[in-house]
């Protein structure tokens, strides 16, 4: 006769607080409970992974809203994390030396072109091209996640690239394609 295991103390105190934390959603606003449950459980799975390059971000998100005045305001976001992926990036291929930069160079230039493209042009073609870039990013970040490596940093990047591909997709509608400008007959023959 086999002798069944009893569970694990994690697992039954993970069940205990689930059950609890529902009960208590359903008395008192489970939207926000949720959402504190959530976060914390991303911030404990992720930590530092999450936390470094979203201050980054977030640093380079508050420069873009300083400096990106003349712009739609939907390019301000999209600065900011490109430039906090980018800088991001930048400071991990040092930190990590030859092997790091190699690693990380294919990103960073993409990266680069990307937004000193969007800040010249401020037009859609550069929104295309990172939106190109962070979707063959987040296929990767996907098949290496589907293929094992069950890690923070690789759920942590693409966490990041699906804000990133959101919030260029917002910025790429709020840029309307150029129409062609439309001239009167008078103004052909004048």
């Amino acid at each position: 006769m086999q002798q069944t295991k009893p569970p694990s103390k994690g697992l039954v105190g993970l069940a205990v607080a689930g059950v609890g934390a529902l009960a208590i959603a359903i008395g008192h606003g489970a939207p926000h409970l949720f959402g504190e449950v959530f976060g914390h459980m991303v911030g404990e799975y992720l930590g530092l992974n999450l936390i470094v390059p979203a201050i980054f971000i977030a640093a380079c998100w508050w420069a873009a809203s300083r400096l990106v005045k003349p712009r739609p305001v939907e390019l301000v976001p999209v600065v900011g994390v490109t430039g906090g992926q980018l800088a991001f990036y930048l400071v991990v291929a040092l930190f990590l030396g030859g092997p790091g930069i190699l690693l990380l160079a294919p990103d960073m230039v993409a990266l680069a072109v990307g937004l000193a493209w969007l800040l010249k042009s401020g037009a859609r073609a550069p929104l295309i091209f990172l939106l190109a870039y962070e979707g063959v990013g987040l296929a990767a970040n996907i098949l290496t996640f589907v293929n094992g490596e069950l890690n923070p940093g690789v759920f942590s990047a693409m966490l990041i690239r699906l804000l990133t591909l959101a919030l260029l997709w917002n910025a790429l509608a709020a840029i309307k394609s150029p129409q062609p400008e439309l001239t009167s007959p008078s103004q052909t023959h004048a």
